[in-house]
């Protein structure tokens, strides 16, 4: 039967007091070869309640769950005015980052923990993706980034600043409250428009071929998308998490490609660092 494992996170970081947690954005632009892109900007819900871990407030809704949906019902909800408002019961990532390095936190070390937590959640659960992918598509006539993902991670910092996953939203809302909903979400959507785009080269060879895809069209396509997703991913606002890039990583991408284009197998080719022990628990906030 189906089970559910759940631990609660009873130190977690805090804001003035308050719980909250993470929204972001990842674009899966590939399925096999994996490739993962994280956007480098999402939104902080701050709950509405001061924190404190007793069994007398366990009732006590905005006090423990950090969801949006909760929390704006509460009389003591703060809508922000602005992307700088870091005041309001939601704040962009960027304004999070900024508070937490004035407080002497390592933040490029917290973007990668929460990259490998991100590759973790994906790896594990890829060779159903596949399964599932390729079950609408014809493996000798696909490249293998036929359709794409854009998913909504939930994260949760403990007290020492370390990442847990909350949850993962197939569908994340792109319903928009405020000015920095709007700002966030539209530069999300902007981004993800423009990173899964076919670049000219690649629209004229598909234009010619048609469905049938030789092996060594598709062994083009897939250089022509890679080099097509690394030229225009920070200019849209994401950062490649996966595969890792260095000379390395793209020898590796490029002799899996000759052998077989587009379908290496789903082995982690990660360094070790991508691939360690730490993070990844899962939380639940009921």
């Amino acid at each position: 039967e189906p089970n559910i494992v759940q631990r609660y996170l009873h130190k977690p970081h805090l804001l003035d007091g308050r719980k909250y947690d993470l929204r972001l954005y990842v674009l899966q632009s590939s399925i096999k070869p994996l490739r993962l892109y994280l956007f480098r900007e999402g939104l902080v819900r701050v709950c509405t309640s001061k924190y404190a871990c007793k069994p007398s407030n366990y009732n006590e809704l905005t006090m423990h769950l950090t969801n949006y949906a909760i929390n704006k019902e509460s009389d003591d909800f703060v809508q922000p005015s602005g992307i700088e408002d870091d005041e309001a019961n939601k704040l962009t990532v960027t304004t999070l980052m900024a508070r937490l390095a004035a407080e002497g936190a390592d933040v490029d070390a917290l973007w990668e923990a929460i990259g490998e937590l991100v590759v973790k959640t994906m790896v594990s659960v890829q060779p159903h993706l596949e399964h599932t992918y390729y079950t609408a598509r014809q493996r000798s006539d696909d490249v293998g980034y036929s359709c794409f993902e854009l998913l909504g991670f939930d994260v949760l910092f403990d007290h020492k600043l370390r990442p847990y996953l909350l949850e993962v939203n197939h569908s994340p809302s792109f319903t928009c409250d405020s000015p920095l909903d709007s700002l966030v979400k539209a530069s999300v959507l902007k981004g993800t428009m423009e990173m899964v785009s076919f670049g000219r080269d690649e629209l004229k060879i598909l234009k010619r071929c048609g469905t049938r895809l030789d092996p060594p069209t598709r062994e083009r396509l897939c250089q022509l998308r890679n080099a097509y997703e690394n030229a225009r991913a920070e200019p849209s606002g994401f950062e490649r998490i996966y595969p890792p890039s260095g000379p390395s990583a793209e020898r590796a991408a490029m002799s899996a490609a000759t052998v077989a284009p587009c379908s290496c197998p789903m082995t982690p080719t990660a360094p070790n660092s991508w691939m360690a022990s730490s993070t990844a628990a899962i939380e639940t906030s009921a």
